[in-house]
């Protein structure tokens, strides 16, 4: 299958649902002007069905992975950039199974953030990315972001290293509830560039202490069943619903 003429075209992430069908994600547009998160569908024979540009938040929207969900949709993991392209956040479009879009979430806000994976998780999408603090001269951390079905931020944590360079590339969700991310660092102690395998309860925490409460609780322990509400959980406090 051909992708939409352009001066750059590249794919980044793809997911197939049970029937066969199949999405792939990745950006198109011309460099140094407007870029564009493309959506590619196709029937379990490699036939395109569907093609979309959605350009969502800004001037630059990136997708770099996708997850297929049950009910025939799917949702994107991104980042988009602001006026200019000088700010990032995250970016995160559901699509309908030909690829028009039926929601996005634009995911931070206050730091520069760029998400690179994407999890469907039992209460909503676990993303594993990087952020910049503003006025640290783009020296990154790692960063996870969970949300809730309708993409509401439940928690979100950085990574701080020491010095230089540290990002998350992928995330999943352990049968114990717990969270396993893998990425890079180039903080102080690594040896040049080294690989990063960082654990955390279901709640983002690596410090036990800070856990507290919510030590052994998984997200779906916090569930309320509204789905008009984010839930989160704090170590003195315990579930709480936003």
């Amino acid at each position: 299958a051909t992708t939409p003429a352009s001066s750059v075209t590249k794919l980044a992430g793809a997911a197939a649902w049970p029937d066969g069908r199949h999405v792939a994600v990745g950006y198109t547009g011309d460099p140094g002007s407007k870029w564009s998160c493309l959506v590619l569908t196709y029937d379990a024979k490699g036939a395109e069905i569907g093609k979309a540009l959605l350009n969502t938040q800004g001037p630059e929207d990136y997708c770099y992975d996708v997850a297929a969900l049950v009910d025939g949709s799917a949702v994107i993991a991104g980042t988009t950039g602001s006026s200019g392209g000088s700010e990032f956040g995250g970016l995160l479009p559901r699509i309908d199974p030909t690829g028009k879009g039926l929601w996005s979430s634009k995911l931070g806000g206050k730091d520069d953030e760029r998400m690179a994976s994407l999890t469907a998780t039992a209460t909503g999408f676990l993303l594993a990315g990087s952020l910049a603090p503003k006025g640290n001269n783009q020296t990154y951390d790692g960063l996870l972001i969970q949300t809730d079905l309708a993409g509401q931020v439940a928690w979100q944590k950085a990574y701080v290293g020491v010095g230089n360079n540290d990002y998350l590339a992928d995330a999943v969700v352990l049968a114990s509830g717990r969270t396993l991310a893998v990425g890079t660092t180039n903080s102080k102690g690594a040896g040049g560039t080294d690989g990063w395998v960082l654990r955390a309860d279901a709640w983002g925490e690596v410090d036990c202490g800070k856990s507290g409460v919510c030590a052994g609780k998984k997200t779906v322990d916090c569930d309320d069943g509204n789905g008009c509400t984010a839930d989160a959980c704090e170590g003195k406090a315990g579930c709480g619903h936003v």
